[in-house]
Protein backbone atom coordinates (compact mmCIF):
# COMPACT_ATOMS: atom_id res chain seq x y z
CA UNK A 1 0.00 0.00 0.00
CA UNK A 2 1.71 3.24 -1.34
CA UNK A 3 -0.43 5.78 0.80
CA UNK A 4 0.66 4.27 4.28
CA UNK A 5 2.97 5.78 6.08
CA UNK A 6 4.16 4.35 10.04
CA UNK A 7 5.00 7.12 12.75
CA UNK A 8 6.73 6.33 15.83
CA UNK A 9 9.51 4.15 17.32
CA UNK A 10 7.45 1.24 18.41
CA UNK A 11 9.57 -0.91 16.51
CA UNK A 12 13.17 0.14 17.82
CA UNK A 13 11.41 -0.08 21.32
CA UNK A 14 10.40 -3.81 21.03
CA UNK A 15 14.12 -4.40 19.73
CA UNK A 16 14.93 -3.32 22.82
CA UNK A 17 13.06 -4.81 24.98
CA UNK A 18 13.17 -8.26 23.27
CA UNK A 19 17.50 -7.80 23.08
CA UNK A 20 16.64 -6.88 27.59
CA UNK A 21 14.34 -10.39 27.44
CA UNK A 22 17.20 -12.22 25.32
CA UNK A 23 19.68 -11.46 28.06
CA UNK A 24 17.75 -11.16 31.40
CA UNK A 25 14.96 -13.80 30.69
CA UNK A 26 14.10 -14.54 34.29
CA UNK A 27 14.03 -10.79 35.37
CA UNK A 28 10.37 -10.01 35.65
CA UNK A 29 8.56 -7.45 33.38
CA UNK A 30 4.52 -5.87 33.26
CA UNK A 31 2.35 -3.59 32.16
CA UNK A 32 1.96 -0.09 33.99
CA UNK A 33 -1.23 -0.01 36.18
CA UNK A 34 -1.46 -4.00 35.63
CA UNK A 35 -0.48 -5.18 39.22
CA UNK A 36 1.30 -8.53 37.09
CA UNK A 37 4.40 -9.70 36.66
CA UNK A 38 5.95 -12.54 34.80
CA UNK A 39 9.34 -13.54 33.51
CA UNK A 40 11.11 -11.58 30.79
CA UNK A 41 10.61 -14.77 28.46
CA UNK A 42 7.14 -15.09 29.30
CA UNK A 43 6.23 -11.66 28.51
CA UNK A 44 8.29 -11.40 25.27
CA UNK A 45 6.10 -14.77 24.16
CA UNK A 46 2.95 -13.08 24.95
CA UNK A 47 3.64 -10.20 23.07
CA UNK A 48 4.42 -11.43 20.29
CA UNK A 49 1.63 -13.81 20.12
CA UNK A 50 -0.66 -11.15 20.42
CA UNK A 51 1.18 -8.87 17.75
CA UNK A 52 0.46 -11.32 15.62
CA UNK A 53 -2.85 -12.15 16.33
CA UNK A 54 -3.65 -8.60 15.91
CA UNK A 55 -1.58 -8.29 13.12
CA UNK A 56 -3.54 -11.23 11.21
CA UNK A 57 -6.72 -8.95 12.69
CA UNK A 58 -5.33 -6.10 10.84
CA UNK A 59 -6.56 -3.86 13.50
CA UNK A 60 -6.14 -0.37 12.34
CA UNK A 61 -3.95 2.42 13.64
CA UNK A 62 -1.53 0.36 15.34
CA UNK A 63 1.69 -1.35 13.01
CA UNK A 64 1.91 -4.87 14.77
CA UNK A 65 4.21 -6.14 12.53
CA UNK A 66 6.69 -3.50 13.44
CA UNK A 67 6.56 -4.58 16.97
CA UNK A 68 7.20 -8.36 15.57
CA UNK A 69 10.03 -7.64 13.61
CA UNK A 70 11.59 -5.15 15.54
CA UNK A 71 11.05 -7.85 18.23
CA UNK A 72 13.16 -10.40 15.90
CA UNK A 73 15.43 -8.06 15.41
CA UNK A 74 16.73 -7.30 18.46
CA UNK A 75 17.39 -10.81 18.80
CA UNK A 76 19.13 -11.45 16.08
CA UNK A 77 21.15 -8.67 16.80
CA UNK A 78 22.16 -9.13 20.15
CA UNK A 79 22.76 -12.76 19.10
CA UNK A 80 24.87 -11.61 15.71
CA UNK A 81 26.55 -9.01 18.33
CA UNK A 82 27.87 -11.65 21.39
CA UNK A 83 29.23 -14.38 18.80
CA UNK A 84 30.92 -11.64 16.92
CA UNK A 85 32.47 -9.68 19.51
CA UNK A 86 32.80 -11.71 22.52
CA UNK A 87 32.50 -14.96 21.51
CA UNK A 88 29.42 -16.04 23.46
CA UNK A 89 26.63 -17.90 22.54
CA UNK A 90 23.78 -16.45 23.88
CA UNK A 91 21.16 -18.82 23.18
CA UNK A 92 22.81 -21.26 25.02
CA UNK A 93 22.84 -18.85 27.95
CA UNK A 94 19.52 -17.90 27.42
CA UNK A 95 18.51 -21.84 27.69
CA UNK A 96 20.57 -21.86 30.57
CA UNK A 97 19.09 -18.59 32.77
CA UNK A 98 15.44 -20.50 31.81
CA UNK A 99 14.94 -22.41 34.80
CA UNK A 100 11.56 -23.03 36.32
CA UNK A 101 11.57 -24.84 39.76
CA UNK A 102 7.71 -23.93 40.63
CA UNK A 103 4.74 -22.81 38.88
CA UNK A 104 4.86 -19.82 41.20
CA UNK A 105 7.84 -18.43 39.72
CA UNK A 106 5.90 -17.36 37.23
CA UNK A 107 4.05 -14.83 38.35
CA UNK A 108 4.30 -12.02 40.72
CA UNK A 109 1.08 -9.71 41.79
CA UNK A 110 1.53 -6.59 43.09
CA UNK A 111 3.97 -3.99 43.08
Amino acid sequence: NNSYRGVGASGAVSAIIFAYILINPMNFMGVLFIPVWLPAFLFGTIFLLISVSLDKKQSKGINHSAHITGGLYGIAFMVTVFIAFANINLVSEFADKVKIDSIYDLIRIGY
